[in-house]
């Protein structure tokens, strides 16, 4: 009897692991493909067979279309893909699609009757094509845009300034903008479908290399139910992963204070201006483990930074160690103030020393 209850728990609790991924919530990074199959009097077609290849990755999907000639291709993965629909009876017909984070791309095809091919590319590498699909309001940002478009620090949040209602928050919170009037803090920041949300600053957990990055999409407005943590907008980032050719990249972000001038405060001061090299170097490399079934991708980038340059601070004048308890004077006797210092950009206080009356 006992040997039945525990062959019982074993498959309870193999149930729940398998069915827990279908029920629980999730905020998806991967897109899909919908569309309808036409015959040139623009009637549907029933059972059509519909196929999505992976240009880059190589692997297929299959389906076909239901009674009022629709097929859609749920949990795509950002990336471009050629769709191709046939009946019996007519002609080939293939369409181009790209798809990015979480957006469903339309794709109808129509079927020639003579034995011809037709080509049309339906590609959204811009952000911004127009689809129907739901009512999500917000901007794709991509690779080309990131690598070409500047950034100080190599930040991928740096360009969602070029999102429409993204303005500069100057709070010290979060990335540093605000959306559509929204507080700083209301972001939400995902990373390969996962929350990445540091609750204390209001802002991303990790950091994203650049290079690595396939898509980055921030959605604005009218979110769907699975975006349901904050209002304000959602960043979300899906990074690369390896093809069946082999890529890679070397890179070297240089930021040298020769190339900078100085303050108009330091000059106004006579202050000569701050040493700040910083060198973000790094690079990729990604390709093919298993023939259209496994790929790596992998991504490093160290930060060296070397800098120098004036501080401000109060310093005890000959008066005031003069009438200082025999302490203080010995710490200052032992560690003496710099020898250097400005005698233009000068800051006074009044202060009383313990005991002092």
């Amino acid at each position: 009897m006992s040997s039945q209850r525990n062959r019982l728990k074993w498959v309870m609790l193999l149930l729940w692991v398998v069915a827990a991924p279908e029920i629980a919530p999730t905020q998806t990074f991967t897109g899909a493909v919908v569309g309808r199959v036409f015959d040139p009097q623009r009637a549907v077609i029933e059972n059509g067979n519909v196929s999505l290849r992976s240009v880059d990755r190589g692997f297929e999907r299959h389906t076909t279309t239901s009674s009022e000639g629709e097929y859609v291709f749920q949990l795509v993965p950002p990336g471009k893909f050629t769709v191709q629909a046939q009946a019996s009876g007519f002609a080939l017909a293939t369409v181009n699609v790209e798809v990015v984070v979480a957006t469903p791309i339309r794709a109808d095809l129509t079927l020639g009757i003579q034995p011809s091919q037709q080509s049309v590319n339906v590609v959204g590498e811009n952000g911004v094509a127009v689809q129907t699909e739901n009512a999500d309001l917000g901007r794709t940002i991509s690779p080309r845009e990131m690598s070409e478009l500047p950034s100080l620090n190599r930040s991928p949040y740096d360009f969602m300034a070029i999102v429409p209602g993204a303005v500069l928050s100057n709070d010290g919170l979060g990335v540093g903008f605000a959306v559509n009037g929204a507080r700083t803090a209301s972001g939400n920041y995902l990373l390969d479908g996962s929350e990445n949300n540091d609750a204390f600053m209001s802002a991303p957990g990790q950091d994203v290399l650049l290079d690595s990055i396939e898509e980055f999409s921030v959605q604005t407005n009218h979110f769907s139910a699975e975006y349901g943590r904050n209002s304000g907008f959602t960043a979300n980032i899906v990074t690369k992963a390896g093809t069946i050719h082999v890529h890679g990249s070397l890179y070297d972000s240089i930021r040298n204070s020769a190339l900078a001038a100085n303050t108009y405060d330091n000059n106004a001061h006579g202050f000569l201006r701050p040493v700040f090299n910083r060198h973000q170097f790094g690079g990729t490399l990604g390709g093919p483990i298993r023939h259209q079934k496994l790929f790596f991708f992998a991504s490093v980038e160290p930060i060296i930074i070397r800098s120098s340059t004036t501080n401000t601070f109060f310093v005890p004048t000959p008066q005031l160690l003069a009438i200082s308890a025999p302490g203080t004077r010995a710490i200052f006797q032992a560690y003496p103030l710099p020898a250097d210092l400005s005698t233009t950009n000068v800051q006074s206080r009044k202060v009383c020393p313990f005991g002092s009356t």
